[in-house]
């Protein structure tokens, strides 16, 4: 049998005993009451559930939780465990603080992580989240041995979630309705798209059409309407061809128009910074072939970042879980074409191998004023800041 966890306190043990028989519900934690977390795993958020403490069988001091996937309240299958010394008779599986503590996942998702996305949390709702190593490097590199998970017929066990208060709903405020028509493009300007920002067009296409479900859009078009007093050229008079991808219905509710990749369109700002919520990844503009500015906003100062942070938008944005929890796991790099309000590729970077243009991003990042310097979060950038670390 592969290797499934390795103990991070004591390397020669593992936890390969918890999956001799299979992936799901102890026995040992059948009927007790647990509580309900959400966790980001690849850049998607996920509910988990912890079972009762337990000790290793071969080191009694070692204690560990096993973590559980939940979907639709019931256990998927063992996710992974957060282990522990042995301090005293006190430790309980609905008052600890797991955000001090690593997940050990389980090293099968690291082999298939496309048999989680079945069960990602399509709307967040609660307010708990806890930390994972998943976007390391697994310790040891495992074969797949089971077929990915289905969903369990067992009940979860009297999950408590609500005793977690969840998130109001004024933290992503009904999206306002439609202040314009959305923007018809010319033929110049379809032309236009076709010859110059094709590149950009196509990969985005590719992007949205690897997505499992019909992509929530809601929240990427707060951020853009939230952002509007940041930057001159994305105010509404200017662009507003993010309202060709993000319809608004009579309802008031934001939908993705998949109308849009039938006819190529030019790639503006507000569609790029739309594209950066709906896909979680992270587009750096180069000037001259130099990295200048962490964020797509190149007019924003110190300033207005201060002033911003004190007004109803400013306030509103903070209170986006899409802005909240934007952890893109991808940079792409792309450059305004001249004279025009459009954008083309120019290539995506590997954030763990290309050390030369991380270490420029780290620079503006760190020194440079941008949107996510507003209010920090557990989860925003996180992927993103460990790799800086590494630098």
């Amino acid at each position: 049998m592969t290797t499934r966890i390795v103990s991070e306190l004591v390397p020669e043990l593992n936890y390969n005993f918890l999956f001799e028989e299979d992936n799901k519900l102890d026995t040992r934690d059948v009927n007790i009451e647990t509580d309900l977390h959400e966790i980001d795993i690849f850049g998607n958020i996920y509910h988990i559930a912890m079972g009762e403490l337990k000790t290793h069988p071969n080191k009694d001091t070692l204690v560990y939780f096993i973590a559980y996937l939940i979907y639709d309240s019931k256990v998927v299958s063992k996710l992974g465990i957060y282990e522990m010394n042995k301090r005293d008779d006190t430790l309980h599986h609905k008052s600890m603080n797991y955000s001090k503590y690593t997940l050990l996942v389980d090293q099968y998702f690291y082999k298939n992580p496309d048999s989680l996305l079945p069960f990602k949390v399509e709307e967040v709702k609660e307010s708990v989240v806890v930390p994972s190593a998943i976007n390391e490097e697994p310790v040891v590199a495992a074969a797949a041995e089971e077929p990915p998970v289905e969903v369990a017929e067992e009940p979860l066990v009297e999950a408590s979630a609500a005793e977690e208060p969840p998130v109001e709903a004024a933290e992503e405020p009904p999206v306002e309705a439609a202040e314009e028509p959305p923007v018809e493009s010319s033929a110049a300007e379809v032309e236009e798209a076709s010859s110059t920002t094709s590149l950009l067009f196509d990969f985005l296409k590719k992007e949205m059409s690897t997505l499992s479900k019909k992509p929530s859009v809601s929240g990427a078009y707060n951020v853009i309407t939230q952002l509007r007093t940041f930057d001159d050229e994305l105010s509404k008079d200017k662009d507003s061809e993010y309202k060709n991808l993000i319809k608004i219905e009579d309802n008031n509710k934001a939908v993705y128009d998949p109308t849009f990749f039938d006819t190529p369109h030019k790639i503006t700002k507000s569609l790029l910074i739309a594209f950066e919520y709906i896909l979680n990844v992270k587009f750096i503009c180069l000037y001259n072939d130099k990295i200048n500015s962490f964020s797509l906003l190149d007019t924003l100062t110190t300033e207005k970042l201060d002033k911003y942070a004190l007004k109803t938008d400013g306030r509103v944005l903070q209170k986006n879980p899409s802005f909240k929890k934007y952890d893109p796991t991808r940079i792409i790099l792309v450059k305004k074409i001249e004279n025009t309000n459009s954008y083309e590729f120019v290539q995506e970077i590997n954030i763990k191998e290309d050390k030369t243009y991380m270490s420029d991003i780290k620079i503006v990042f760190e020194t440079k004023p941008h949107e996510h310097l507003i209010k920090s979060s557990l989860t925003k950038l996180k992927t993103l800041k460990q790799q800086f670390q590494t630098l």
